[in-house]
């Protein structure tokens, strides 16, 4: 389950550039690692992203539908009380 939470420290934790004076050992390897890496972390925030977005599209239908479906009732029982 994905929650606001979770996706806002996905979005912290995205690597900002450094310019660093150090050796690592592997450049290349750690290169590649990072990489995937980040590719992971920004595919869970898109996946995160949507799920929320249709998670507000859900609820605004089922709000919709729910506020439809109790003006029809209030203008039956509002007719079945003129009729006598």
């Amino acid at each position: 389950m994905i929650t606001k939470q979770h996706l806002e420290r996905l979005r912290a934790e995205r690597s900002q550039p450094h310019a660093r004076l150090e050796y690592t050992i592997d450049g290349s390897t750690h290169a590649r690692v990072t990489a995937s890496l980040d590719a992971e972390r920004e595919l869970e925030i898109q996946c995160g992203e949507r799920a929320m977005q249709d998670a507000l599209r859900d609820m605004r239908r089922e709000h919709a539908l729910s506020r439809h479906r109790g003006q029809a009732k209030a203008l039956f029982n509002h007719q079945q009380e003129i009729k006598p």
